[in-house]
Formats: C-alpha cells, structure tokens, sequence
C-alpha cells in the first residue's frame, strides 16, 4: 500500500481490497466456513487495519516520519482519522476478478491492472527449443516464496508433474523450487526466472503461490491457474479464480502430497477451464489500467491534465 497527502487529503494506492465493506469480508477471512455479518466484517476490517499498523510502525514511527521531520502517528495508526471516509483510494486489481462490492463508496475507484511489461526479453536458446519440443508446457514459481525443506518440496511437484503426463517450466525464484537451469530428462525445464509477460502466454496454465503480481499475470495470459497459497491475501486470489471458473480449490502447502495437485493440474487442463481462462484474458487485456489511473489522478487533481499524449507514447500503445 502507498498512501501519500496532499492538500486535497489522503490517497493511497492499493493492490488488495482494505476498504471495509458490510459485503466483502476481509481478505484474510475470504473462504472461512463461517460467514460473517455485516457488523462483524466492518469490525474486522479494523482490527485489520490495526495489525497492519502494527507491522509498518516501527519504519513509519521509527524511521520515515522523524526523517521528514513528521509527528509520530498515534498508537492506533492513521487509519482511523476524522478523514478516513474521504479518502481516495485507487486499487490497481481488475474488476472482472475482484468486482467491487455494492457499499464501496464513490471516492474508491477500481483502475484495473498496472503492468510492467520487458519487450526486449529474450530466452535462451535452450529455452526456445524446448518450448517448440513439444505441447505447451506447465508453468510452476512461487517467485519470492520460501519453502521449509525445498529439496522435499521440489521432488513432490515433479513427482506430480510426470504422473499427470504433461511438461513443465519451473521457475526457482528466491529458493521456493530447487533446481540446475536447463532441461531435465526432457520434460521438465528449470530457469531462475523468466518475464511473466512473455513466458506465460507461452504456457497452458499456472502453478504459483497466489501473489497478487502472479495472479494478474497469470490471468492476462488467458490460462488457467493452480494456486498454492502461503499467506496473506494468496487464499483470497485463489478464491477469487476459483469463482470465476478459471482455477481449481486452492491446495493446502503444509499438506500438499503429489495426488491432489495431479488433480488439480488435469483439471486446469479441461476445455471448459481453457475456455474461460481464455475470456477472462480477453476481458482483462482490454483494460488500461495505467491509462484508468493516471485519468483518475487527473480527475481528482492530483496529476497535472495533458492536452496532448506524447508521439512515443501513442505508437507504442497502438502498436501493441
């Protein structure tokens, strides 16, 4: 979350749902058996806000508002101001994942997805011969995600990989997979890391942790998604997917054995799941959510308007 003040007030820029809602529960409590009333997720959301405040004092407090010569905020944080119902927020997620609930109110505006593509990527050339060596393979990275035993991790998602007859990319990361780059008894693939925008087109679904980045990439792609959450807002991307039909349940990590994710990944594999992958792509690759933001911006006269977009900027859009 970025929040910034200016003399129109607060506004922050998000990437996952925190504005309370009677309707919406908090991310954290997305797919509880138990569903909330509307009095109990309001409350939630606020003793949400306040362990979220508890992670950021120390470097807000401590380091960040002393350096600019700022009062320290009080124990309860910012998030419960006089203000707080003014405040602009603008969320950097599609609707056509997450729609925005009924009771969010006018000063919260969905933009869609802000991505920041590598046009100049290229693969290696054992890369590229792999992908042409056969149908299009799996992807599986759980990017900066670590695993207690990854050595044992690694050995189970390959294990699920071959029973399910497919091939895959894995993508080692920070450490969540093990793995020497190049191939591995030709139906595996093993890299450090890889531009999702131009990888993930290249695969027939996903295998990741259900980060926010991943799941947007994921979703342009047109594929579908096998999520494998860790923590945070991970179960509620899965949930999300889920709803929409373009992603099996969500597996358990600390319980995670070859069988389900075999399952899994032959489920993401159906036409019925391809298909609406491949319409909720085709939805969210119609979006400009950079283009939705910076208009937002301009609407609430944060960013200065342009009368004119710049020649580079126009061609690069229309070519793409």
């Amino acid at each position: 979350m970025i929040a910034a003040w200016s003399t129109r007030g607060w506004t922050c820029i998000q990437l996952q749902p925190l504005t309370p809602s009677k309707i919406l529960p908090p991310t954290v409590f997305v797919g509880s058996k138990r569903k909330l009333s509307p009095a109990l997720n309001m409350g939630a959301y606020q003793l949400l806000r306040l362990l979220v405040w508890s992670v950021m004092k120390p470097c807000i407090n401590g380091i960040v508002r002393p350096r600019l010569g700022l009062r320290k905020y009080p124990w309860y944080g910012p998030y419960f101001s006089k203000n707080l119902l003014s405040t602009r927020v603008l969320y950097g997620f599609s609707r056509h994942v997450m729609p925005p609930p009924a009771d969010w109110p006018d000063t919260v505006k969905v933009a869609g997805y802000w991505f920041l593509d590598q046009p100049q990527w290229q693969p290696s050339e054992a890369l590229s011969a792999f992908l042409e060596a056969g149908p299009k393979p799996i992807y599986i990275g759980f990017g900066s995600m670590l695993s207690s035993n990854t050595e044992a991790f690694t050995k189970m998602v390959l294990e699920a990989v071959r029973k399910s007859g497919q091939r895959a990319v894995l993508a080692t990361g920070w450490g969540g997979l093990d793995g020497v780059d190049g191939s591995q008894d030709g139906k595996m693939f093993f890299i450090r890391h890889a531009p999702h925008d131009w990888l993930l087109p290249r695969m027939s679904c996903a295998v990741h942790h259900g980060g926010a980045g991943t799941t947007a990439a994921a979703v342009r792609a047109g594929i579908p998604s096998v999520i494998v959450p860790f923590f945070g807002d991970q179960p509620f991307w899965a949930r999300c997917l889920q709803r929409e039909g373009v992603a099996p349940p969500a597996l358990d990590r600390l319980d995670l054995r070859p069988e389900p994710l075999v399952e899994a990944l032959l489920a993401a594999q159906q036409p019925a799941m391809q298909q609406a992958a491949r319409r909720l792509g085709e939805l969210v690759r119609a979006e400009d959510g950079v283009d939705t933001a910076v208009r937002q911006l301009q609407a609430w006269k944060l960013l200065p308007q342009l009368a004119v977009q710049s020649a580079p900027l126009a061609s690069a859009r229309s070519a793409a």
